[in-house]
């Protein structure tokens, strides 16, 4: 990986991050946002793609970070998967069927 590749790959994360604490910003300001439990995420993500080269083109994104956010939802499933037996537990020998297998905590 060079040089120009990392930098355009924080480049391009750091506008994702910009438009999340932009979409936690507008939630906890519009009520209509709250209660229709409408994630920041969700709200950070519909801006982008409104002002971005796909709709109005506002945003100048270039070409190359579409192929980067492509990647990342491979990537960032590893640590979500690795993590859901985080929460169980093996056997607690309660003489009870919890103990003949994994029970969550």
């Amino acid at each position: 990986m060079t040089s120009a590749m990392l930098t355009d790959f924080l480049k391009s994360l750091a506008l994702l991050g910009a438009f999340l604490l932009l979409g936690v910003f507008l939630r906890a300001k519009v009520k209509f946002l709250q209660k229709a439990f409408i994630p920041s995420s969700v709200i950070g993500g519909f801006l982008l793609l409104l002002l971005g080269p796909q709709c109005l083109d506002l945003l100048p994104v270039p070409a190359e970070w579409f192929s980067v956010y492509s990647l990342l939802p491979g990537v960032l499933i590893v640590p979500v998967v690795a993590a859901v037996p985080l929460g169980l537990t093996i056997g607690s020998g309660s003489g009870g069927n919890d103990s003949k297998g994994w029970t969550a905590r």
